[in-house]
């Protein structure tokens, strides 16, 4: 009788343990989420960084063609080619502008 009883105190105490075991685990787990999400989190915010950044670059690509345009283009066609260029160069400026702002709120949200 005695060797049941401690047999079937053994398994309550292995019991316990892979409950406890099974809880650390799942806190683990979450802080493996948390931490994943907050990593994703951050490749998303860089990757915006990096797509306005290139906004810039093609804005101001287009100015210097502009600035080119203005100086080069012989006769009445460089003035309206160059403030043309401009235009397009305000409006890829104000998209890229909105879409960062756009997207870092989603991403601080």
């Amino acid at each position: 009788m005695s060797e049941s009883a401690l047999t079937q105190d053994d398994l309550e105490k292995r019991r316990t343990e892979l409950a406890y075991e099974e809880v650390s685990l799942t806190k683990e787990m979450l802080a493996d989420s948390t931490l994943r999400d907050e990593l994703a989190r951050d490749r998303t915010q860089l990757a915006n960084e990096r797509t306005i950044l290139s906004y810039s670059r093609t804005v101001l690509g287009i100015l210097g063609l502009a600035v080119i345009v203005y100086k080069f283009v012989p006769g009445d066609l460089g003035i309206p080619l160059s403030v043309a260029m401009v235009i397009v160069a305000a409006a890829i400026g104000f998209v890229g502008v909105r879409s960062f702002t756009t997207i870092k709120k989603k991403i601080h949200d």
